[in-house]
């Protein structure tokens, strides 16, 4: 399961909101019982996260609020995405978008 956990330097936790309510908000704490919590990997408003695939994990309950803990991990790299500079569909490095769109009507079948 690839997660992004997010960290104030307390300890580390997973966020959820209802898309229907941004108000409605949720905190999962995050625990890393064997020490070997992850490197943080950059901020994002102020916060610190990085995102992990969880290999292994149990779930508890604890003064009535859910915590996860991550026995086993792996850390998720991700690759910076390019941004399209100019309007011909070419990204920074020069390369031309060749995405295929096929629309419905012109398949052979029904």
């Amino acid at each position: 399961m690839k997660v992004r956990i997010f960290s104030k330097g307390k300890g580390w936790y997973v966020s959820a909101t209802n898309y229907k309510d941004k108000n409605d908000k949720a905190y999962m704490n995050v625990k890393f019982p064997m020490k070997d919590e992850p490197i943080y990997k950059t901020q994002e408003r102020g916060f610190d996260y990085t995102d992990i695939d969880v290999l292994e994990a149990k779930f508890e309950s604890k003064d009535k609020k859910i915590v996860m803990c991550v026995f086993k991990y792996e850390p998720v790299f991700t690759k910076p995405v390019q941004q399209t500079l100019t309007g011909d569909g070419r990204d920074m490095m020069g390369h031309i978008d060749h995405s295929v769109v096929v629309n419905p009507d012109e398949l052979p079948f029904y």
